[in-house]
């Protein structure tokens, strides 16, 4: 039922009959997918693994992931020009562990959209609905821009240094910083 009403049933235990009523629950579904990729694996010309981890709930009660059908991915890459490529390919998503696919990184990388897809049978119509998650990732966004340092701190020799780098990784050299420094209480 897409909406919650009361049925009339009858109980029958030994030689005991009786008529009741309970509420029938609407058949809602909900489908929840955490999406991860390493975002310094995403480096072009190399390989990176997307994880995915998914639950299946009906009237927010987990249910096995098995009963998906059609499950699917979608890697939506987009480059610095925008021209989008997607690649779809079927997996397989499990209740006990996650589930991961390799694939490769694409020259000038500005974005990356990962889509779940599944279709579940809704038993109260008889008819496949379909579920999906996603996940997108903005990456190399110094390409597009005019600024090409950043600052970062390591520590060497127990203490912190801080370098100013180029989008290579080149030090900058001769250059003027300010820095302040405010204490936490």
């Amino acid at each position: 039922s897409n909406f919650p009403t009361k049925q009339n049933i009858i109980l029958v235990h030994q030689n005991q009959v009786t008529l009741t009523s309970f509420l029938q629950q609407a058949e809602n579904y909900h489908f929840n997918t955490g999406i991860y990729v390493d975002r310094e694996s995403l480096v072009k010309g190399g390989k990176a693994t997307v994880v995915i981890r998914s639950r299946l709930l009906v009237n927010q009660k987990r249910i096995d992931l098995s009963l998906l059908k059609d499950t699917t991915l979608d890697i939506i890459t987009t480059n610095h020009e925008g021209i989008k490529q997607n690649k779809q390919v079927n997996i397989k998503l499990m209740d006990d562990a996650e589930s991961s696919y390799q694939f490769s990184v694409p020259d000038r990388l500005s974005s990356i959209r990962f889509v779940v897809k599944a279709k579940i049978k809704k038993l109260s119509k008889n008819k496949n609905i379909n579920l999906k998650g996603s996940a997108r990732f903005t990456i190399n966004e110094i390409d597009l821009t005019k600024k090409t340092q950043d600052l970062f701190i390591t520590k060497q020799n127990n203490q912190y240094v801080l370098n100013l780098l180029g989008k290579t990784g080149e030090a900058i050299k001769y250059s003027k910083i300010s820095v302040t420094f405010k204490h936490k209480n």
